[in-house]
């Protein structure tokens, strides 16, 4: 009986070790990770960005930060101009949309999917044309791959931009309204004729 409880508490001891020091290894990996991505974002001269207190915003402005440093690692790597472009496309509607998001916070939970999903995703696409592209052998699965990687980036830049677009919409209401306002005062006061100021599509 004995025998058995050392043997129980030998077992649990081993676990217990065997969990802690996988805790460290995790630890250990996350540091060199950050370590990492830090020397990325140093090389590549990625502005920062003054935190505002707001955690969730914070934590997309970390989130750009190596994004951008990414983005500019594959740019470097990366020779088709094709490719490049949407490279430097993506990285400019990326700051674009944080720049709105610091400036209207409000607007943080419209973009959490495209923080959370959509730009992780677009960089893993690229970083595996880079990858293909490295190879340096033409094949079916290798252009394959790549030339579905160049129209997925197409077609995902399209939707960023959409994106982009789709958070000035209270603000263009904003606008279309105060021009509305203003053209029946001015029509009330005799100061004008019909004004033909276009109407903005909302």
């Amino acid at each position: 009986m004995e025998a058995e409880l050392a043997k129980a508490r030998a077992a649990e001891n081993a676990k217990i070790e065997a969990e802690r020091q996988a805790e460290e290894q995790r630890k250990k990996n996350a540091q060199i990770k950050k370590e990492q991505e830090q020397s990325l974002i140093d090389k590549y001269k990625v502005a920062k960005r003054q935190r505002t207190g707001d955690s969730a915003i914070d934590k997309m402005l970390d989130e750009e930060e190596k994004a951008i440093a990414e983005m500019r690692r594959l740019d470097d790597g990366i020779e088709d101009e094709r490719v490049s472009a949407q490279i430097v496309h993506l990285e400019d509607v990326t700051t674009k949309i944080v720049d709105y998001v610091v400036q209207h916070p409000s607007k943080k939970n419209s973009v959490r999917r495209f923080f959370n999903y959509y730009l992780p995703t677009a960089i893993k696409l690229l970083n595996s044309y880079d990858h293909m592209d490295d190879a340096g052998i033409s094949g079916t699965n290798i252009d394959g791959t790549k030339e579905q990687v160049e129209e997925m980036m197409d077609k995902a830049l399209e939707a960023f931009d959409k994106q982009l677009d789709s958070l000035y919409a209270d603000e263009a209401m904003d606008v279309s309204s105060e021009i509305k306002v203003m053209e029946n005062l001015l029509a009330q006061e005799g100061l004008t004729d019909e004004m033909n100021i276009p109407q903005l599509k909302l």
